[in-house]
């Protein structure tokens, strides 16, 4: 694709008009979007290898350094569940697999 020019042009001093810019390609290889179309798959990607890596244990051995400031987050922002939090907990996954959350409660007849 040819260069437009319009910026040269205005660097110099000179006048970019309405005729000569509708002279030019609207599609340039120097646009962002094709940096943006490969880009967001790869920050997609890789984020999910992060967050996916902490399961094995040999990730530790060599990213700890990464994951440790969240998890140092998380003993600041949360607290051990009581006895009837872990109890709902995993009552409501067994009741919601079993398909039958009201008649299990006794809700519906």
């Amino acid at each position: 694709m040819p260069d437009c020019g319009a910026g040269k042009r205005l660097q110099v001093g000179g006048q970019a008009v309405i005729e000569s810019a509708m002279r030019h390609p609207r599609l340039h290889p120097r646009r962002s979007t094709s940096f943006l179309l490969v880009m967001i798959p790869l920050i997609g990607g890789l984020s999910y290898e992060v967050l996916k890596a902490p399961s094995k244990p040999a990730a530790w051995k060599y990213f700890g350094f990464v994951y440790r400031p969240g998890l140092m987050m998380h003993r600041l922002t949360t607290r051990e569940p009581s006895a009837n939090k872990l109890e709902v907990a995993i009552a409501a996954p067994n009741a919601s697999l079993a398909d039958n959350l009201l008649e299990s409660r006794q809700f519906i007849d």
